[in-house]
C-alpha cells in the first residue's frame, strides 16, 4: 500500500513538474529585438507590449522607453472583443415576397435543407453591441432607422430559408442584399462624455436617410415587436438605448467609420474612390471637410492625442483632428511581405514626434512582428520580434500571441 501510495505521488509530482516547466522556461526566456535596418535607438521614447499565449499562462513581454525588454508571467490572454454596430434586415410594411423558394445548390448538412427567395424591400434596424472592460459584449438591442433596402433588376434582396421536416415547411430567416458590398459593414459606437455616438455604416444602395446618433443607456431595457405579414409573424425587438438624432448625412456616400478627437466627430466616407473625412462638433454641426483622392479601403483607425492615423496599400494617412492637415506617408516596407502575395496585417500606428511608429506581420510569419519607425518618408528602423523564441525548448506552443501595441 505504501509503494502504491509512494507511487501516485511522484506522478503527481511529474504532472506538476510538467505543467510549470513551460513556465519556468518562460521566466528564463529572453525577446529582444532584432536589428534589420538601422538602430533601436530610433524607438526611444516610445514603450511598447507584446503577448505570447502558452496553455496555463501569458507572457507579457514589454519594451521601455529605452527599448530595455522585460517579460512576466500573467493569467491567460483573450483576445479583446470590439463594440460595433451592423444592420438587422426586416420585413415590414410593404414587404413582399416577389419569387418563390428555390433550394440551393450547395447544401452542407444531410438533415438540414437551404433554400433562398427575393424579395421587393426591407427596412434596416441598427444592432448596437458594446464591449465593457474590453473583453465583455452588452448587446443594446436596436435602434430604427430611416433607411431601406429596395429591390430592383441590378439590387437583389434574398431572405433565406430552411426546410422544417417537423413541420414540414420552409421558416424563413435572415434577409441580406445579394451583393454584400450593398449591405455596409460595421462600424464602432463611440462612447464620450456618458454617451454613445452612433453611425449606422449605410451605402448608396440605400434609401431614405441616414443620421449620426447620440444615445444614451436607459436603466431598463425596452422591449417591443414589430408587426409583419401572416408569415413572418412578428419579431421580437428591444433596446436599451434613447437615441436622438444629431444630424443627416450624404447619402451619395458609403460610410465606413466615425471617431472622436479633439472634443469633435469625425466621419469616414467613399465615395468613387474617394475618401471624405467631415468634421462636426458634438452637436452635428459640421465644421470642415477634406478628401483624398484614389482611396482604397482601409479596416482599421488608430488614434492617439489628436491625431488619427489608417493605411491603405502602402500609404499611411496622419490626420491632424484639430487642423484638419493630413500628413501622407508612402513606404515600401509596409508591402515589403507581399511579395509572395502573402496577406500583410497592421496591428498598430502610433504619430508622435514627427516619428510614425508601426506594428505588423505576415500572414505566413505570424508570430515574427516587426516594427517599423518612419521619419519624413523613409525608414529609420525596421526591427523584428520572434514570439517563437520559446519553440527550440518546448515540444509544443500553441499558436497564439498578441502583436506589438504602442502605449499610448
Amino acid at each position: 500500500m505504501k509503494k502504491i501510495t509512494n507511487f501516485m505521488i511522484f506522478i503527481a509530482l511529474v504532472s506538476i513538474l510538467c505543467l510549470s516547466l513551460p513556465l519556468i522556461i518562460a521566466r528564463q526566456a529572453a525577446f529582444p529585438l532584432q536589428d534589420v535596418i538601422g538602430n533601436a535607438s530610433a524607438l526611444h521614447g516610445v514603450s511598447f507590449d507584446g503577448t505570447v499565449n502558452l496553455e496555463e499562462a501569458s507572457i507579457l513581454i514589454s519594451y521601455d522607453e529605452r527599448a530595455r525588454e522585460s517579460h512576466k508571467i500573467t493569467k491567460p490572454q483573450i483576445y479583446p472583443s470590439s463594440s460595433y454596430t451592423s444592420f438587422t434586415y426586416v420585413c415590414e410594411d410593404d414587404c413582399k415576397v416577389i419569387s418563390g423558394w428555390e433550394k440551393e445548390k450547395d447544401q452542407n448538412r444531410t438533415d438540414v435543407a437551404y433554400y433562398k427567395r427575393k424579395l421587393n424591400k426591407a427596412s434596416l434596424y441598427v444592432s448596437v453591441m458594446v464591449t465593457e472592460n474590453q473583453q465583455l459584449v452588452n448587446d443594446f438591442g436596436f435602434i430604427k432607422t430611416e433607411l431601406t433596402y429596395i429591390a430592383d433588376k441590378e439590387h437583389i434582396l434574398k431572405e433565406d430559408g430552411t426546410y422544417n421536416t417537423e413541420e414540414e415547411q420552409i421558416i424563413p430567416g435572415s434577409i441580406q442584399p445579394e451583393d454584400m458590398a450593398e449591405s455596409g459593414g460595421t462600424t464602432q459606437p463611440v462612447y464620450h462624455n456618458g454617451y454613445y455616438y452612433i453611425l449606422p455604416p449605410s451605402t448608396t444602395a440605400m434609401s431614405g436617410q441616414n443620421y449620426i446618433y447620440r444615445a444614451k443607456k436607459m436603466k431598463y431595457p425596452e422591449s417591443y415587436s414589430i408587426n409583419a405579414d401572416s408569415e413572418h409573424s412578428y419579431y421580437d425587438m428591444s433596446t436599451s438605448l434613447k437615441a436622438e438624432k444629431l444630424t443627416n448625412v450624404s447619402m451619395d456616400r458609403n460610410y465606413l467609420a466615425l471617431q472622436i478627437s479633439s472634443d469633435h466627430l469625425f466621419v469616414f466616407s467613399e465615395k468613387n474612390q474617394k475618401l471624405y473625412i467631415t468634421k462636426y462638433d458634438l452637436n452635428g454641426n459640421l465644421k470642415d471637410e477634406i478628401s483624398i483622392k484614389d482611396f482604397h479601403y482601409f479596416d482599421t483607425i488608430y488614434k492617439n492625442d489628436n491625431y488619427l492615423c489608417f493605411s491603405y496599400d502602402d500609404t499611411i494617412q496622419i490626420l491632424n483632428t484639430d487642423t484638419m492637415q493630413l500628413i501622407s506617408v508612402k513606404n515600401k516596407q509596409l508591402l515589403s511581405d507581399s511579395v509572395n502575395q502573402e496577406y500583410v496585417s497592421i496591428y498598430d500606428i502610433l504619430y508622435k514626434n514627427g516619428r510614425i511608429y508601426v506594428s505588423m506581420n505576415a500572414d505566413a510569419e505570424y508570430f515574427m512582428n516587426k516594427v517599423l519607425v518612419i521619419e519624413n518618408g523613409k525608414t529609420l528602423y525596421v526591427g523584428s520580434l520572434d514570439f517563437l523564441k520559446l519553440k527550440p525548448s518546448l515540444t509544443e506552443l500553441p499558436a497564439d500571441c498578441f502583436p506589438v501595441k504602442f502605449r499610448r
